[in-house]
């Protein structure tokens, strides 16, 4: 493949895949089902919590309580999306009042992320999508590899090491930091002092450490860099429908790796405008479509993932696409 070719490659259907009157249904929101899965989210954490300060010395069980939190703060971020693209409500003011809590709650900005996003969308896998670039450096996002440096990445991601870097590469992201509104800034500011200041005050301070830094570092930071690996890495990128990936998953790996409907992600890309809660609909629709079903990269489960990462490259290697955007750009 040649590099203008591939530089050319972007995700947008190059033929009618799906009818204009189905594509209005799906693109309808559903608050009332975004609240649910909201507050749910959230009553999965308390209820961790409360399990855990009643087997308050029981490792495996604090182990347990780990995962799910960390699995929901995932969740939790699958809904920011959701309100980054303003299809959770069709006030922009509400989809900022459900979305920002969410974005301190890791340590992030919804606005800060619906810019870097918007970028991604456009210009996807080129070097000048934010996302691509900032992973560049990161020897944990040279895909594929060997089964001992993906298990070894695996480690490093879920030891809490590698939120460290996460977090250092938020902070310097230009679209990220740079560009949320100083109001914000200080609400997130004042957000972190009012929880320091409850926790003090209540004599819970060990509460932050146990169920937010701890299930942040490590559940979450593997679970956002895994999928982050699934989303976009070792795929043909030969066209403009296989330049991300969707997976078929269980009920337990769309709860640990791929809540909220997240693992119809080359759906997502294609039609940006559908709710998360109609891409299983628009996936099934799309599937029936030839030009679709031909080209689409469709994975089955975590361990066809697993496989996939760490065996030949289906396309294009790492090191070629670096080479082919350097020369497409110079």
């Amino acid at each position: 493949m040649e590099s203008q070719q591939y530089i050319s490659h972007i995700m947008r259907p190059q033929e009618r895949l799906i009818e204009a009157a189905e594509l209005k249904k799906l693109t309808a929101p559903k608050p009332w089902k975004f609240v649910w899965d909201y507050f749910f989210d959230f009553a999965v954490i308390a209820a961790a919590i409360a399990v855990n300060e009643r087997f308050f010395f029981n490792p495996l069980v604090y182990l347990g309580v780990v995962i799910v939190i960390g699995s929901r703060f995932n969740a939790l971020t699958i809904l920011m999306h959701e309100t980054s693209h303003f299809l959770a409500f069709r006030s922009n003011t509400l989809n900022y009042l459900f979305g920002e809590p969410v974005g301190w709650l890791v340590l992030a900005s919804m606005e800060g992320y619906r810019m870097n996003h918007m970028a991604h969308h456009r210009k996807l896998n080129t070097l000048e999508d934010p996302d691509w670039t900032r992973k560049f450096p990161q020897k944990s996002f040279h895909y594929p590899k060997s089964k001992q440096g993906f298990w070894l990445d695996v480690l490093k991601q879920g030891s809490g090491i590698g939120f460290v870097r996460t977090l250092s590469d938020i902070m310097k992201s230009k679209t990220m930091t740079k560009s949320i509104p100083v109001k914000i800034k200080r609400l997130k500011l004042a957000f972190y002092l009012a929880i320091i200041a409850v926790c003090a005050i209540t004599g819970t301070l060990h509460g932050l450490v146990l169920y937010w830094i701890i299930p942040l570092m490590t559940v979450f930071n593997l679970a956002l860099w895994l999928r982050s690996l699934a989303e976009h890495y070792n795929l043909e990128y030969d066209h403009p429908y296989n330049h991300a990936r969707s997976m078929k998953v269980n009920p337990v790996e769309a709860f640990l790796l791929t809540p909220h409907r997240s693992n119809y992600h080359a759906e997502h890309h294609l039609y940006p405008g559908v709710p998360y809660h109609h891409l299983d609909k628009l996936h099934r629709i799309l599937m029936e479509n030839p030009a679709y079903a031909g080209h689409a990269h469709i994975t089955k489960g975590i361990a066809g993932l697993a496989r996939e990462l760490s065996g030949d490259p289906v396309g294009p290697s790492f090191d070629q696409m670096v080479a082919w955007q350097k020369e497409a750009n110079s």
